[in-house]
């Protein structure tokens, strides 16, 4: 479906305008920051078939961009990627224009590949906004009447439905506007947003699309085109921005002057606009341009009312202007009777008043009743003692009469709606009146001649003196006269303390000079709390007519000081251990008491309550007088347990403001039924039997715990040495070691070997390595001729067979003894030869 003339104009009438929300005051519109995105349809139907709808599309977004103020931004969201200057960019990376300084970038844009119609573009044109600060406005133009989503055609009612769902969840968070262009373009069915604008129209041809989008403008936007008759704009109302768009080719020199050669305001842009000669690949016509694309646009600030001539350079086709009123809610309070205007520091009094209302030029300060204007709307409601009273108007400007009687007031809200979408609301405090409204006073009193001060306040109090150091003195006066004597009964006093933990009395003083005042406890000093309060004083004064006047109130500041002390409390035990039946004879438990580190006196003393968790003993607990304690003894009971008693002691007292303050402390005791000698008697007496077994135990004969071979061992047999270690087999428990040659293979018969029977000499209490053990028996085969342990030699008897040694000293063997053993070797063939066993000991 080609798009062509449509959608350029759409999009040319849409970036004449800059986005506000509906709600904000007309005070606001030209300052807000405007965050705008707008879809850009650049599928194929733009390019297609010598289509220039491409050249006047990007030539509208750059008008656009231009017509924006400083700090706004415009995103142009493509629904296929586009380049400028080689750099890319796409729906989720648009082109971004601040402000109009680089709106010329626009006409830069070229498509490489132009497709169908992504409604994923709408999507990521959001997401973009919601990122964004500011006012936000999602912009989308299509003729389109089936969307693709994942690149699936959704056909029309499908379409329908799913714009009607995006569109509808975004415009929760932003302003959202859709114009469908042509009969088949898809419709959403969107509701409007509340907070947010929403706007949807269908133009059934282009015939149809200025009208529709320039009733689009308005909303957003907010200004309006003025009317130009010939050359000349005429101007009855200042105006904040008069922007001026003229198109045409060569154009330049764009001015508004009046007849005395004035400017019509500073200008504070000019930008040039221009057709792109840059398309999209793939079509035959891509780069079809439309050349009477050209123009300028002039913006002009701060403009004053007058007829000024418009002026320009260039073969201009068409030349319009858009404005924003410099105007601003005025509303006053008139007194009927005299003309009076009120202001918001004057006192207003029983009477007549015209309420009176309407717009004024913010650069003239008079009321207009400009066209400019447009259509205008007041909606006023104000209150009279809080009862609400309504009116409306489609004038101009208008008023109203209000009758108020003393002791009313009188507050007022006003909103004024005018041209598309311009919005004011003022309340009370904005025309100048006092917070809360006007109070309508008896003429008679005029309360700010009324004063009252108050002398001799302090800066701060101690909480337990507050009632003795808390005097003062409130004096009265009127006109600058003081109120006194007689007048003084005519006075009362207005006093309070915020808070409410505080109370205040007063009385006239002696002399009628004024009245004696006393801060005083709302209950009692416990019961009041520290910190900072605020005293609020003020008088009311009847005069000798009855009428009756009340001074503004004012504060003084003061702070209470908690100077209450608190307990602490040890609890100090000189004997821990107490036999039962002298248990009174025992010395007694000390309690310190002091408050903030220093001691009490012995009144206060005597008011701490003491009590004590002994675990059943009983006790008594006297004051010591002039020591800041008590003295706990403890006594006899009939039910006291023996053993540890936790004792928990807890004092209790009020101190100086009345608190109840309390310490803990505590200790133990042990209470047993034998004294404390006879404790360690037992337990000396275990120690020695337990020292006398260790000593039985260490001092026990014990034989070593190994006995190996220390170094190699010396074997020959019949002079040639055999290359092997013997065999030792030490068996403790036994008590034997016995000694095996190792073997010889020529040598099958090998007769050397020998048992020592052992007894143990060293008591265990010598370290293993250096026991010693003696021999009691050498036990050997019949071919032993002899065995040598250390010095001894033990030979055979011929008669018992037994080996036996010289002499009756007893043999004693340790680390590094040795035995030989002296026997025989036979080889197979019977052939007998010497062998000799010697190897050295090593205890371990």
């Amino acid at each position: 479906m080609k798009k062509g003339w449509c959608f350029f104009l759409a999009v040319l009438l849409v970036i004449s305008c800059a986005a506000v929300p509906v709600s904000a005051a007309g005070q606001e519109k030209a300052s807000a920051v405007r965050n705008i995105a707008i879809v850009f349809d650049n599928s194929g139907s733009m390019y297609a078939d010598e289509n220039k709808a491409w050249c006047r599309a990007t030539y509208a977004m750059e008008v656009f961009a231009a017509m924006m103020n400083q700090g706004d931004t415009l995103s142009i969201h493509p629904m296929h990627e586009v380049t400028i200057d080689g750099k890319r960019y796409d729906s989720a990376n648009p082109v971004v224009v601040s402000g109009p300084k680089n709106a010329e970038i626009i006409r830069r844009i070229y498509t490489p590949d132009a497709l169908g119609t992504p409604i994923e573009t709408i999507d990521a044109a959001y997401n973009s906004l919601a990122r964004a600060k500011g006012e936000r406005w999602l912009i989308v133009l299509t003729d389109g009447d089936s969307f693709y989503e994942n690149d699936q055609d959704l056909g029309g009612s499908a379409t329908a439905e799913k714009l009607t769902e995006r569109l509808g969840r975004y415009n929760r968070q932003v302003n959202v506007m859709y114009l469908g262009i042509g009969s088949g373009a898809a419709m959403p069915s969107v509701k409007d947003g509340g907070a947010y604008r929403y706007y949807g129209d269908k133009a059934g041809d282009s015939g149809q699309v200025l009208s529709k989008l320039v009733y689009m403008c308005n909303i957003i936007f907010g200004r309006d085109t003025m009317p130009v008759s010939g050359n000349t704009l005429d101007l009855d109302l200042s105006m904040k921005k008069v922007i001026v768009f003229v198109q045409g080719k060569n154009v330049s020199n764009i001015s508004a002057k009046n007849a005395s050669g004035d400017n019509i305001g500073s200008k504070t842009e000019e930008h040039g606009t221009r057709y792109s000669n840059l398309g999209a690949g793939g079509y035959n016509g891509g780069n079809s341009v439309d050349e009477n694309l050209q123009g300028m646009i002039v913006t002009f600030e701060n403009c004053r009312a007058g007829e000024y001539t418009l002026s320009y350079s260039g073969d201009a086709s068409s030349a319009v202007a858009y404005y924003e009123p410099d105007v601003d809610l005025v509303v006053r309070l008139v007194e009927a009777s005299t003309g009076n205007i009120i202001g918001g520091d004057e006192t207003a009094y029983a009477g007549q008043y015209t309420l009176s209302y309407g717009l004024k030029d913010n650069q003239t300060g008079e009321l207009t009743e400009s066209e400019l204007l447009g259509d205008t709307h007041y909606e006023v409601r104000y209150t009279v003692n809080g009862q609400e009273h309504t009116a409306s108007s489609d004038k101009k400007r208008d008023e109203l009469t209000v009758s108020l009687e003393p002791g009313d007031v009188l507050d007022a809200t006003i909103t004024a709606d005018y041209l598309s979408g311009y919005h004011i609301e003022k309340a009370g405090p904005d025309f100048g009146w006092p917070e809360g409204g006007f109070k309508i006073e008896v003429r008679t009193i005029d309360i700010d001649q009324l004063e009252a001060d108050v002398s001799g306040m302090m800066e701060s109090y101690s909480l337990s003196e507050l009632e003795k150091d808390g005097a003062f003195t409130l004096t009265a006066s009127y006109n600058g006269e003081p109120l006194t004597g007689e007048l003084l009964g005519r006075v009362e006093p207005h006093l309070s303390v915020e808070g409410g933990d505080i109370d205040v009395t007063w009385e006239p003083n002696a002399d009628l000079s004024g009245f004696d005042c006393h801060l005083k406890y709302h209950e009692d000093a416990q019961h009041t709390r520290s910190g900072d309060y605020k005293l609020s004083y003020g008088i009311s004064y009847t005069n000798e007519d009855a009428q009756t006047g009340q001074s503004r109130s004012r504060e003084i500041p003061f702070t209470v000081l908690d100077d209450g002390y608190g307990l602490e409390a040890e609890l100090e035990a000189s004997q821990t251990y107490y036999r039962l039946s002298a248990i009174e004879e025992g010395e007694p438990l000390i309690l310190r008491l002091s408050k903030d580190a220093q001691p009490l006196t012995d009144e206060e003393l005597r008011n701490v309550k003491v009590e004590l968790d002994t675990g059943g003993i009983p006790y008594d607990a006297q004051p010591v007088s002039g020591q800041s304690s008590y003295s706990i003894r403890l006594r006899q009971g009939d039910d006291i347990t023996t053993g540890k008693h936790d004792i928990t002691c807890t004092a209790a007292m009020r101190n100086n403001v009345g608190r109840e303050v309390s310490a803990e402390a505590k200790t133990s005791v042990e209470v047993q039924k034998y004294p404390l000698w006879l404790r360690w008697a037992v337990l000396g007496l275990a120690l020695l039997l337990v020292l006398l077994v260790i000593w039985l135990i260490m001092n026990q004969k014990v034989l070593p715990k190994h006995i190996k071979a220390n170094g190699e061992t010396d074997f020959n047999i019949g002079g040639k040495t055999v290359e092997d270690n013997a065999k030792l087999g030490y068996k403790r428990q036994s008590k034997t070691l016995d000694i095996s040659p190792p073997s010889a293979p020529a040598y099958p018969y090998v007769s050397c070997a020998a048992k020592l029977k052992l007894e143990p000499v060293s008591p265990r209490r010598v370290p293993s390595a250096r026991r010693q053990a003696a021999v009691t028996e050498v036990v050997a085969s019949n071919d032993i001729s002899s065995v040598e342990v250390g010095a001894s030699v033990y030979e055979r008897d011929s008669v018992t067979g037994k080996f036996v040694k010289e002499g009756s000293a007893p043999t004693i063997i340790s680390s590094n003894s040795v035995v030989t053993v002296n026997g025989t070797a036979q080889t197979n063939k019977g052939k007998k030869k010497t062998a000799i066993l010697s190897q050295q000991l090593r205890f371990k």
